[in-house]
């Protein structure tokens, strides 16, 4: 990634999420004339009982019977440089440009009857209806994402990676790599999850066999008989009467890389 890519890519994030045209970070925009936000909008957090997907419009919202008293989380676009720790994301550049919510994000406490497992956040930028700007699963606080692949010379459901530091039982989601990108073969459904069946350190490179009943084949995935993977630990939310449903400071992440 060149600099100027970077820059680019910090400038995108500055505008959309804390309404920054300043120069003193975002010198693309404000070398183009974008005026200085307001801070007077807002963009709105959304919670998810599957993948909301690229082109769906946002699929699986929950539903206000399932999440009585349900509405999004409202975040305001705020920039940090008049008043510093005011921002509502915050930016690093360890891995490409990563923004993180600065704050938890709060929703209303779940009425009586709710029942069911949040599993994906979203940003919109509406209270309802609108567009969804970004989306994501719930990553386990301090996860990591890896990368294992699948080899000829075992079944393939058996994943090689070094060190996942996986165990039984725990859950996953599971994005195939082709030509050095997200991508999808045989119809394969990126961002499936599956539990983890079993561990086995018998080979040099650590493998998890995630071919168990109720999870996913990694065969419905390619019919190469090498393919690469990155899969992370995941988290999920579960509803039910009078719990608070928070994503923590920190546990949102949008990342361009």
């Amino acid at each position: 990634m060149t600099q100027s890519g970077l820059n680019l890519e910090a400038g995108i994030g500055q505008l959309l999420l804390n309404g920054d045209a300043s120069s003193a970070n975002n010198t693309v925009f404000n070398t183009l004339g974008v005026s200085q936000a307001t801070n007077s909008s807002n963009l709105y957090v959304s919670l998810h009982t599957g993948n909301p997907g690229e082109t769906a419009g946002g699929a699986n919202e929950v539903s206000t019977s399932a999440y009585v008293n349900y509405l999004r989380t409202a975040v305001r676009r705020e920039k940090s440089f008049a008043t510093p720790g005011t921002s509502k994301w915050t930016q690093s550049t360890s891995s490409g440009i990563l923004f993180t919510n600065a704050d938890a994000i709060v929703f209303p406490i779940c009425g009586t009857g709710s029942t069911g497992t949040i599993t994906h956040w979203g940003i919109y930028d509406a209270s309802s209806g609108g567009s969804l700007v970004a989306y994501g699963p719930l990553i386990s606080s301090g996860a990591v994402w890896n990368i294992g692949c699948v080899t000829s010379a075992v079944t393939t459901t058996r994943v090689f990676c070094r060190s996942h530091g996986l165990v039984a039982n725990d859950l996953i989601r599971m994005y195939q790599i082709y030509n050095g990108v997200v991508n999808t073969l045989a119809g394969a459904t990126n961002g499936l999850s599956a539990s983890v069946a079993s561990v086995d350190a018998s080979s040099p490179s650590l493998y998890f066999d995630i071919g168990g009943a109720g999870s996913v084949d990694v065969a419905s995935f390619t019919t190469n008989t090498s393919a690469a993977f990155a899969f992370v630990k995941i988290a999920s939310i579960a509803l039910a009467d009078g719990k608070i449903p928070s994503i923590p400071a920190g546990g949102l992440t949008l990342r361009w890389t």
